[in-house]
């Protein structure tokens, strides 16, 4: 037998302290073995809670957002559902006669208004105070005036006849329907040699286009009480009879006229009488007014975003509306005009828009905050706020405000928004760590296992 230096076996001199050491690594090779399937079980788990968790995720942040609005002291309840006042009177004036509908002229400098009384009235912008009146022969009452795109003026009389007018008041009859009870107004003119009419009552009322040749219904609308032409649109309103208060239609194919989409058709619920008439101004916003005079502007987007309460004083029922150069607008009624200006809500929530719509997100957040913290019960300025946190990605701001807008659809996408970057940002790193750790502790196993068996077989 070989002994080493010192006398001692070699075999009998390490058998004892490796046997121990061979136990301490099997106990540690068996706890890896317990981390292993914890990590593994842990792992699975983790990964269904990524991917299962929108809904638990959504009832957490509901009750966090209700939380939180609590402790402000807000409800939904506590919120109108009316838009900023943001108009202010700036001058109201009496006129004589039946007055009926408007438009801007040419220039730009007044409004060519339709009186019943057989007359085409001018009323000066910077005047305040009417400046022309056209006697009309062969129209004994005309309603409504459109401006041409040769400058010269359509005008369309109940009694079937349309024609245009020049500045001394001589009427070319382009248009004559006859034998039939029906109201043929509004119009507008389109383009050269193209206009659009109403036809309102007989068998197939709807929208008409003359081409000069000939007149042909091209889409049965219902009932509508006004029409404008803007860029390649017809924007319509018509009464609740209607059922479509206010739409924006496009011409498809050669016969029809379709709706844009079923977001430009509206029903307020604090509407009490029809519209009566609307106009578009020049960065696309929509002002409508009811028979009252209520006045309601809405966004290029067809969502509502100013009103001004009526102010009749005697001058009779609105008959007309019409935008002016730089946001104002004049209202028609039938015994007189009142003419509007923006006031700084009114102006500030514009600015806003349209820093949203051309992508000025930082922008129109800051005019929105500046007119909540004016304005913190309405509705929709809530909603308004809560689009541009959204746009911002801050889904948790956003709900807040759709929450208390009471705009279910709206809350559930800033839910499921912030939910989603919950999941992503924080269940997906913990997903990726408990794996990270579970592969670690798999390669320590799996490095444990093979310094045992080396061991087991030199042993051997």
């Amino acid at each position: 037998m070989r002994t080493g230096g010192n006398g001692v076996q070699n075999g009998e001199g390490r058998g004892p302290g490796r046997l121990r050491d061979l136990a301490a690594l099997q106990r540690i090779g068996a706890v890896l073995r317990i981390l292993r399937i914890i990590g593994i079980v842990a792992s699975v788990a983790a990964f269904l809670v990524f991917v299962f968790s929108d809904n638990w995720l959504a009832r957490v942040m509901e009750r966090a957002v209700r939380q939180e609005l609590e402790e402000e002291g807000l409800t939904p309840s506590d919120m109108r559902p009316t838009p900023i006042e943001g108009f202010s009177v700036a001058g109201t004036a009496p006129v004589e006669g039946d007055l009926y509908g408007s438009t801007l002229s040419a220039d730009g400098s007044g409004v060519w208004i339709a009186s019943g009384d057989g007359r085409l009235i001018h009323y000066g912008i910077a005047e305040g105070t009417v400046t022309r009146s056209l006697p009309l022969d062969e129209m004994p009452s005309p309603r409504d005036v459109a401006l041409a795109p040769d400058g010269r003026l359509l005008v369309a009389d109940p009694s079937g006849i349309v024609g245009y007018v020049d500045s001394d008041g001589n009427v070319e009859v382009v248009y004559r329907r006859e034998g039939a009870a029906v109201e043929l107004f509004p119009v507008q003119a389109v383009q050269d040699g193209e206009a659009l009419l109403i036809l309102n009552g007989g068998p197939s009322p709807g929208i008409v286009v003359w081409t000069g040749e000939a007149a042909v219904a091209r889409y049965g609308y219902g009932h509508v009480t006004d029409m404008v032409a803007r860029d390649g649109y017809v924007y319509v309103s018509g009464g609740h009879e209607s059922g479509l208060p206010v739409a924006k239609l496009s011409r498809a194919g050669v016969d029809t006229f379709v709706p844009v989409d079923t977001t430009w058709i509206w029903a307020l619920s604090y509407w009490d009488r029809p519209f009566v008439s609307l106009d578009v101004d020049e960065l696309g916003f929509i002002t409508i007014v009811d028979q009252a005079g209520h006045l309601v502007q809405l966004s290029p987007g067809a969502r509502v975003i100013l009103h001004a309460p009526p102010h009749g004083d005697g001058l009779g029922d609105a008959r007309s509306v019409t935008a002016l150069p730089g946001g104002a607008l004049l209202v028609v009624y039938a015994r007189g005009l009142r003419t509007y200006r923006l006031n700084e809500a009114g102006t500030m929530m514009r600015e806003a828009v349209v820093a949203a719509s051309r992508g000025d997100g930082p922008g129109a957040l800051l005019l929105f905050e500046q007119l909540v913290e004016r304005e913190p019960r309405l509705q929709s300025l809530r909603r308004w706020l809560a689009g541009a946190y959204l746009s911002l990605e801050r889904p948790q701001d956003a709900a807040k405000h759709f929450y208390l807008a009471s705009d279910r659809e709206g809350f559930k996408a800033a839910v499921a928004a912030e939910a989603y970057n919950v999941r992503k940002n924080r269940l997906w790193g913990v997903w990726v760590m408990i794996m990270a750790v579970t592969v670690v502790i798999w390669t320590l196993d799996a490095l444990l296992s093979f310094l045992l068996e080396a061991w087991t077989e030199e042993e051997a």
